[in-house]
């Protein structure tokens, strides 16, 4: 059974408060379903699996997970939720860079909305998939494509991950990560 959208909402914001409380890695503590609002320990582990594999093809060190900046994505991911699904960047602290995701619900003719259970590892791996445009020789992407999120992926210098997910009222999905020290700063690779 499918708990109603504005439930996600509410679930979304109680984590939050958890999260300022605790402190701790935002793991899904309401019982709506698997994606009601935030990760699982389990998705977090499987996030920086998918990282590293990413960046174990260029020969760079390996990412680990790290709770603050879980909690900072987790809010990102309620706020845009809550603004009507929208993807934009916001205002970061300096050291840190950020990779945005949108799931759209499972539509089909005749049926209501549903919410599409998508897998952490297909989300980084459609970043990852932009370094077919990108070429390390000249280290910029191919006219007119995108490789910000490849190039975040695996940024030398990053040494930390952390993410969160929230559902929107249209059954859509918001999935932000933050990165620290950020990457795509040309002065710093």
């Amino acid at each position: 059974m499918r708990a109603p959208a504005r439930f996600f909402t509410a679930c979304g914001v109680s984590l939050l408060v958890a999260v300022a409380v605790v402190g701790a890695v935002v793991v899904t503590a309401c019982r709506a379903g698997p994606h009601a609002a935030g990760i699982t320990r389990a998705q977090a582990d499987e996030i920086v699996r998918a990282h590293n594999a990413w960046r174990l093809r260029v020969g760079v060190p390996t990412l680990r997970w790290a709770a603050d900046l879980a909690a900072g994505a987790q809010a990102r991911a309620a706020y845009l939720a809550a603004h009507g699904c929208v993807i934009e960047h916001g205002l970061l602290p300096i050291d840190v860079g950020e990779n945005l995701y949108h799931v759209g619900p499972l539509q089909a003719e005749g049926r209501k909305d549903e919410l599409f259970i998508v897998s952490v590892t297909r989300i980084v791996d459609t970043w990852g998939a932009e370094s077919a445009d990108y070429s390390p020789v000249r280290d910029t992407c191919a006219w007119n494509r995108q490789c910000g999120h490849y190039t975040q992926i695996v940024w030398t210098t990053t040494e930390e991950v952390g993410c969160g997910m929230s559902v929107c009222s249209t059954l859509g999905q918001v999935w932000v990560c933050n990165y620290r020290p950020k990457g795509n700063i040309r002065i710093l690779r």
